[in-house]
């Protein structure tokens, strides 16, 4: 510090002696900064032969104000400079090095060691090496649904829609009738009359074959196909849905199982009902390391297992509606075990 401020002090004498001397035509300020001349202690003064770099940019206006408030001769003669004040010289000083630092950077910025000329970089990940990136499956579970038996097959975004919309009304105590009408209704919100009267022929097995074998239905893809032909498809598609989705378990029928294709390989699931005993129990075949859940909290049983069978038990089982969960490669899809 005490040779920094020795330095300091050294500059500024020499500035004001070279400002006492008389200088030819031009002002003694640009004599200074003109002239390519080492200070005292081996200071260098700019040359400002490049005109990017102006001594009055880089001074601060408030540290121009501290200088004007040192003393000055009531004759009218140059201020001098109190060198007891050597704290503002010294912030003055740092300041004008600081803001150098910076315009030297803006029109040189540094390069990375592996850079020999600056570059812009890419903000988004290129295509290739984001194809390659691993992330969720969106159409995981739906190999079972492209294989329904339907009389034309169903766009596969749709298929996904009713997928999701009769999962989320599986664990509601809802006559089949009704649940088929609440999925499709929403896909032709003007016409629920229509829904609903093509909700009674689907669960009526004689007129579900009729459907089943309308060239209606069987000689068109599903966009060729008027609304309420598509009414029918979407409605026959959910009702095979809701059978694969829900278990109907009773001391009469105290097993069930089924059977899932999705795109990683089967999913086999039977659940067990032991009515004396409460007990409800669910084994698993997993294709690919996964986990299935049974019953929602706080009476819920959670087994994991890279692959192969996984088993999940409740017990002193009440309710008449269960929800049984299998999730595969981040996705889950939900089933419902209904207790009669």
């Amino acid at each position: 510090m005490k040779r920094d401020t020795d330095t300091v002090k050294q500059f500024l004498l020499w500035l004001l002696q070279d400002l006492d001397s008389p200088a030819p035509a031009s002002s003694r300020s640009d004599e200074v900064f003109l002239k390519p001349n080492h200070g005292p202690s081996g200071i260098a003064l700019q040359d400002t032969h490049d005109e990017s770099w102006d001594p009055l940019d880089l001074e601060a206006p408030e540290l121009w104000e501290q200088d004007s408030r040192v003393s000055q001769d009531t004759d009218g003669q140059p201020p001098i400079l109190d060198l007891g004040e050597i704290p503002a010289v010294q912030d003055r000083f740092q300041a004008l090095l600081k803001r150098q630092l910076q315009l030297d950077i803006e029109r040189r910025p540094p390069l990375f060691p592996w850079e020999k000329e600056l570059q812009d970089y890419p903000v988004d990940m290129p295509s290739e090496l984001a194809s390659t990136t691993p992330g969720p499956l969106p159409y995981l579970w739906l190999h079972q649904l492209r294989s329904l038996s339907l009389p034309t097959p169903l766009p596969d975004e749709l298929l996904d829609t009713l997928l999701q919309r009769c999962q989320a009304l599986i664990q509601r105590p809802l006559k089949s009738g009704v649940r088929l009408v609440k999925v499709v209704e929403t896909l032709f919100p003007e016409q629920p009359q229509a829904v609903e009267r093509l909700a009674g022929m689907v669960l009526t097995p004689a007129y579900r074959g009729q459907l089943m074998t309308d060239p209606g239905t069987t000689e068109l893809t599903y966009d060729q196909a008027n609304p309420q032909q598509q009414m029918a498809l979407s409605l026959l598609a959910a009702r095979q849905i809701f059978d694969t989705l829900i278990l109907d378990l009773s001391a009469q029928q105290p097993q069930v199982s089924r059977q899932w294709m999705t795109d990683v390989g089967l999913l086999r699931l039977t659940a067990s009902y032991e009515a004396e005993a409460a007990r409800v129990m669910v084994q698993a075949e997993l294709p690919a390391a996964g986990r299935v859940s049974l019953g929602q909290a706080p009476q819920r049983a959670t087994s994991t297992s890279s692959t192969g069978p996984v088993t999940v038990t409740l017990e002193d089982v009440s309710a008449q509606v269960y929800a049984l969960e299998v999730e595969l490669a981040g996705t889950a899809l939900q089933f419902a075990i209904h207790l009669t």
